[in-house]
């Protein structure tokens, strides 16, 4: 039965590769403090956006149809379910917002897990919240193929509850970091596979849970399913290389820890792109579109801005837009769909 222990992470090296992230999303951590107090309406939308983003990602990445505007209808709550797929939408939903409760959990229980996977699952599969019935679960196009050594379906309920008291005993431990230990036990949840079906859907929102768990709260705000989804065959390696010799008991979590990380790190410049540094202190939305616009890494469209600063309406942008313009900070190019903006480089 797999082993699980997470000491070596007490001296853990952190790689030049992953130090250059890690010192982004601490910085980035550091901003979010003091943009939760000072745009807490804009966090919000934020956060609402990004469960509508998140959703139309993991359905991607299982290759579940998901219609971006029935999904908002969904979401929104002025559209019911017509399919089984759009069931599926509501039960991301529903366990995400469960997530969110588990965050502030003292310690995780296996029961938390079957609850978790009965509110992903229970509005389509009779058998969501119930362990494992057979030994070769089905880990859907999320996961690109199939454990090839997963915990047995008479060790699934043990090994989960070994994973659980590990985990809660690492968590407490502050020479271990909670970051790492976030990563680690996604990829060990992964690895057993205690379920049936929905365990790609399961994994993904155990990132984000114990990565909240860790303090980390960057992804509550920005879509890491999305940047997952954009790096999809460099995560699928990354799987695959880490679980090679899982249930030996081989530490292979490198290849995990990097993958995350690095998407980790595409999330913050996202948000570092859409709100001011702290030096900057409170814009109004005009100053913060034009922010954006000004610190844009190339020519922009519309749909950039309006991504970045979702309380903001299209009006307030297309008029912040043609101040710029007058005022000789930005050109327009194009007409029409194809309109983008750039910024002009005084002195070149």
């Amino acid at each position: 039965m797999k082993l699980f222990d997470y000491s070596f992470l007490k001296d853990y090296p952190v790689s030049q590769k992953n130090y250059r992230n890690l010192r982004l999303l601490y910085i980035t951590e550091e901003r979010l403090s003091f943009w939760k107090e000072t745009y807490p309406a804009t966090l919000k939308k934020f956060s609402a956006v990004r469960i509508y983003k998140d959703i139309l990602s993991t359905h991607n990445i299982e290759h579940i149809p998901a219609d971006r505007d029935r999904t908002r209808a969904l979401l929104d709550g002025t559209a019911e379910p017509r399919t089984e797929d759009e069931h599926k939408v509501l039960g991301q939903r529903d366990a995400i917002l469960f997530c969110e409760e588990l965050k502030t959990r003292k310690r995780l229980v296996p029961e938390d897990f079957l609850e978790l996977h009965r509110r992903l699952m229970t509005r389509h599969d009779m058998n969501g919240g119930k362990y494992r019935s057979h030994d070769r679960p089905h880990n859907g196009y999320g996961t690109a193929t199939t454990i090839q050594n997963p915990a047995s379906k008479l060790e699934v309920k043990y090994v989960l509850s070994s994973f659980c008291k590990t985990y809660n005993d690492a968590f407490d431990d502050s020479s271990i970091d909670g970051l790492l230990l976030a990563l680690c036990a996604t990829l060990d949840f992964f690895s057993v596979s205690p379920f049936n079906n929905g365990n790609g859907r399961m994994y993904r929102l155990l990132l984000n849970l114990f990565l909240g768990r860790a303090g980390i709260t960057v992804q509550t705000y920005v879509p890491l399913e999305k940047f997952i989804l954009q790096h999809l065959d460099n995560h699928f390696k990354a799987l695959e290389s880490s679980t090679d010799g899982w249930a030996g008991n081989s530490e292979g979590y490198r290849f995990f820890i990097e993958d995350i990380i690095h998407n980790l790190g595409h999330c913050c410049i996202y948000i570092n792109q859409s709100l001011p540094p702290i030096s900057a202190g409170k814009l109004s939305k005009s100053e913060r579109v034009g922010y954006i616009a000004m610190n844009a890494p190339s020519d922009f469209s519309i749909d950039y801005i309006s991504e970045r600063a979702p309380d903001v309406s299209s009006l307030s942008i297309n008029n912040q837009l043609r101040n710029m313009i007058d005022m000789g900070m930005i050109e327009k190019i194009g007409n029409n769909r194809g309109t983008v903006y750039r910024v002009v480089r005084r002195g070149e």
